[in-house]
């Protein structure tokens, strides 16, 4: 009864960890110990389990990545010497460019997904929020639009190059949808900003 209560509850709770301790008590079973780990992604996109992340304990938490998602951007500052800031759309493109980087000999300072409903001004709010890590020497930007709109990233890359005075040289990947507004957009790119 009491570990089909345990599984009953990870399963309805969307849990993805469970870890328990059991010591058998006058011929019954007792919990001693138990850990749970809760899958967030359910939380942000529609608010579901919101009963169980009201209990988060936010202030063991980066302080830089509670910022970034109020405004909807999934941020994680990786530990080491990595010196590319890292802004794609998409945590499975995200994850594949910080495999990239590596294999090409390079480090990201972060995992950082737009999301696929980024705007203009979330790419902004992303560049302000990668501009804050020091190791930070080039911004990667990878974007393949489906959800996501191009020209409307090219424009937010723009709009953060006005309005945060970036001095960093930033490498710019767009494709998909709409990438022929891209190029348009692009052509009064700042000289450090190189766009493929």
């Amino acid at each position: 009864k009491l570990i089909n209560g345990l599984v009953d509850l990870y399963m309805k709770k969307e849990a993805f960890l469970l870890e328990t301790m059991f010591v058998e008590r006058l011929g019954e079973l007792k919990v001693v110990g138990a850990r749970f780990g809760f899958d967030d992604a359910a939380f942000r996109s529609t608010k579901r389990q919101s009963d169980i992340h009201a209990l988060r304990r936010t202030e063991d938490e980066d302080p830089q990545e509670l910022k970034a998602e109020k405004d909807g951007i999934v941020y994680i500052k990786l530990a080491g010497d990595g010196n590319i800031g890292t802004l794609v759309n998409g945590a499975g493109l995200a994850m594949n460019t910080v495999d990239a980087l590596a294999d090409a000999g390079g480090k990201a300072a972060n995992f950082l997904d737009t999301g696929g409903k980024a705007t203009s001004e979330t790419v902004k709010k992303s560049f302000e929020v990668i501009l804050q890590d020091e190791r930070v020497k080039v911004i990667f930007v990878n974007i393949f639009g489906g959800l996501t709109l191009g020209d409307m990233i090219a424009n937010g890359v723009l709009l953060a190059f006005r309005k945060l005075e970036m001095r960093l040289p930033v490498v710019v990947r767009i494709r998909g949808t709409n990438e022929a507004e891209v190029q348009k957009i692009v052509s009064v790119l700042p000289s450090h900003l190189h766009l493929y």
